[in-house]
């Protein structure tokens, strides 16, 4: 069906693929979020209030949590992003970093998984075929 690929060579293929469409899906939500959520002039957010220079906790916390619970920082960043689209606060890089590294982090622990469950698989197979 793939041409004589063996499993390694699609679990590589499919980390790619992983990765590219991650890579598209943030360049894209960037990209939009940029044109809808611009700053009007004069220092005022699009609620009224005037813009802050603070920047967002969630924001920080997504980052922070990418290195160690990934859950967490896909969560802090995605209510991090509506606060600062509510409230222009600084730190939407932050959050977008925070995200991504998220994000790669849950498909690389999927990936990781699916590789133990394939090899633990392969061997049960091979070890059963030569009375193991």
């Amino acid at each position: 069906m793939f041409g004589g690929l063996s499993g390694w060579h699609l679990i590589i293929l499919f980390v790619v693929v992983v990765v590219v469409v991650v890579v598209v899906i943030v360049v894209t939500a960037s990209a939009s979020n940029r044109r809808r959520t611009a700053q009007p002039q004069g220092g005022v957010g699009p609620d009224g209030y005037p813009l802050s220079t603070r920047t967002n906790t969630m924001a920080i916390l997504s980052l922070i949590f990418a290195f160690f619970i990934s859950l967490l920082a896909v969560v802090f960043g995605h209510v991090a992003l509506a606060q600062i689209r509510r409230t222009g606060e600084q730190g939407r890089g932050l959050a977008v970093a925070g995200l991504v590294l998220g994000y790669l982090s849950i498909a690389a622990a999927v990936i990781g998984v699916i590789i133990w469950i394939v090899m633990f698989t392969q061997l049960a197979h091979y070890g059963s075929a030569y009375g193991g």
